[in-house]
């Protein structure tokens, strides 16, 4: 029995490791404008970060082909204010990912001092 179980978690282990090279994607307000200067980061690794630029934007490499289940979003370099689920699956289906290299995702986050006038205030 402790050897099935040895051999389970080999194969899911072995499987959280891809060919993927970067995460990217958008993040934009509820009001579908782009947020920038927000940090966007590994769970894993803070270090391994990118700022969101003018169009919301963000390309983070990923290290050594492993690929992390979250990214945490951060506001003025103090809160997390939003994460992102990389990959997930429900029920045993195929696996599906999320914000990774070739796919243009988008997070859209609800600030606490956005109003809903058109203008936002993150």
């Amino acid at each position: 029995m402790k050897k099935l179980l040895f051999i389970i978690m080999a194969i899911f282990f072995a499987g959280c490791k891809t060919n993927i090279n970067y995460y990217q994607g958008f993040i934009y307000d509820m009001n579908n404008k782009p947020v920038k200067n927000l940090k966007v980061y590994e769970k894993s690794d803070k270090n391994n970060y990118s700022i969101t630029n003018e169009k919301g934007y963000f390309k983070i490499p990923a290290k050594n082909n492993n690929i992390n289940r979250f990214l945490y979003v951060e506001q003025n370099d103090l809160t997390i204010i939003d994460s992102i689920q990389v990959f997930g699956s429900q029920g045993g289906e195929k696996i599906k990912y999320n914000f990774v290299e070739g796919q243009k995702d988008t997070l859209y986050i609800k600030f606490h001092s956005q109003v809903d006038n058109g203008e936002s205030h993150p």
